[in-house]
């Protein structure tokens, strides 16, 4: 049974407990996601603007606060109790949809409130969430326990919608948002059930937030990264703003069937997140040199960092004697080198840097057992 269970949920009791909140919140998340849509477009007959302004309403929170919010938890500390109250606040706003529907109450400006404040308590949720992780898990641990919560992430995407769209076929759309009302309140229960030491607060000082924002500009991967994002966002979102109100009206999909839909496109996500490192090496190699007939051996260890990257990795040797098929979108050349070679045209011409720190790191370890 434990090679089925990640070490890092056996072994760290309060990673387990933060990650077991959040992958039951992840999947309220997703119910609320076709929740919230549904409910403008069936019970209240949205219209495409005001679809658009519901998502807007949501979205907007990320671009006003996201940046001060960092640098508010930065100084305040207490990230832990940040995240109770914003879960308890989600829940609070969440379960006003039904019983304001339940009385006959319920208002496309409401859903604005709800909408745009739910989006600023996430804000704070997550910016306190990022700097708490580093003391939930050990260091060596931060792509493991980075790569559950991906999974759990992913999964929700498939499962979320699938029984959101069947909970709003089956009772109504605001009533479908119990659920992810009760899933914060596990949430911020889990997260009362730990006391990790937090990260130290830094002192207050002007100028963080500027700090903040001439990183990302100066930074070449970061803004390269923010810009890429950015625009994903922005058609992804236009897509989301309007795709429930076309299925629903124009094409006459149910509310069940629409989940599923969703769902399914999430499929993917599923299959790639979690993946193990030896696992990842393997299929690496099979996938850009065509060799599966011998299995990678693990080195070690090693951490990367300089002031535009950080890498968590691991070095593997693999002894083999035979042809190459060379994946043609990752690799365009190879050939056999010695090492004098190889550092001769390093120092020639860049090569990436966390690649030649690996190297040097294997060569190191080499002499040191021989």
């Amino acid at each position: 049974m434990k090679r089925f269970v990640s070490r890092v949920l056996r072994e760290n009791l309060v990673f387990r407990r933060v990650w077991s909140g959040q992958t039951i919140s992840l999947f309220g998340d997703q119910i609320s996601l076709i929740a919230i849509p549904l409910t403008a477009v069936l019970v209240l007959d949205a219209n495409a603007k005001q679809m658009g302004y519901l998502v807007a309403a949501e979205l907007v929170p990320n671009l006003f606060f996201a940046l001060h919010a960092g640098a508010w938890v930065d100084r305040r500390g207490r990230r832990r109790q940040t995240m109770i109250f914003t879960d308890l606040v989600r829940a609070a706003l969440l379960a006003t949809i039904p019983f304001a529907y339940a009385f006959d109450a319920l208002t496309i400006q409401q859903l604005y409130v709800v909408a745009f404040l739910v989006g600023t308590m996430t804000v704070f949720f997550f910016v306190s969430y990022s700097s708490l992780f580093v003391a939930l898990v050990e260091r060596d641990d931060y792509v493991e326990g980075n790569s559950l919560l991906a999974g759990s992430r992913a999964f929700s995407f498939v499962a979320g919608p699938s029984v959101g769209g069947i909970l709003v076929q089956l009772l109504k759309a605001p009533y479908a948002l119990i659920v992810d009302s009760i899933s914060y309140l596990f949430s911020a229960g889990f997260l009362a059930s730990i006391d990790p030491v937090e990260p130290e607060t830094e002192e207050a000082e002007k100028g963080h937030v500027v700090a903040g924002v001439r990183y990302i500009v100066t930074s070449s991967v970061m803004r390269s990264s923010l810009l890429a994002t950015a625009t994903i966002n922005l058609f992804n979102f236009v897509f989301h703003a309007i795709f429930v109100l076309y299925a629903t009206r124009e094409l006459g999909v149910n509310p069940g069937l629409l989940g599923l839909i969703l769902g399914a496109g999430a499929v993917g996500g599923v299959v790639g997140a979690g993946e193990r490192y030896d696992d990842g090496a393997q299929r690496e190699l099979a996938e850009e040199l065509g060799i599966t007939a011998v299995a990678p051996r693990p080195i070690l260890k090693f951490q990367y960092e300089d002031a535009d990257n950080r890498v968590n990795g691991r070095v593997y040797s693999c002894s083999y004697d035979g042809p190459l098929k060379l994946q043609a979108e990752e690799i365009v050349d190879g050939e056999w080198l010695d090492l004098d070679v190889v550092f001769e045209r390093i120092r020639q011409a860049p090569f990436c840097p966390d690649g030649v720190e690996a190297l040097a790191r294997y060569l190191d370890k080499l002499a040191s057992v021989t």
